[in-house]
């Protein structure tokens, strides 16, 4: 059963919406604006591997930009 998505603050900067469902034993966090996703033996667990996973898939992203690029917060 699907629960309906929420929003993940992630350090005071960044907002998505994740989905949360259960797979059998497991549970699987879904982030839906980067189709990024984790599980857990825990709804919170599975969340909680999201947030890392996204923080990862961040910052290999960042590792990607050119070394003169200028990068800040948008509001």
């Amino acid at each position: 059963m699907l629960t309906p998505p929420r929003v993940l603050i992630e350090r005071n900067f960044m907002k998505t919406l994740i989905e949360t469902h259960r797979e059998g034993d497991t549970y699987v966090a879904v982030d839906l604006v980067t189709n990024v996703a984790d599980q857990g033996e825990t709804e919170e667990e599975a969340v909680s591997r999201l947030k890392k996973g996204l923080e990862e898939h961040y910052q290999a992203l960042m590792e990607l930009l050119p070394e003169d690029t200028h990068t800040s917060a948008v509001k």
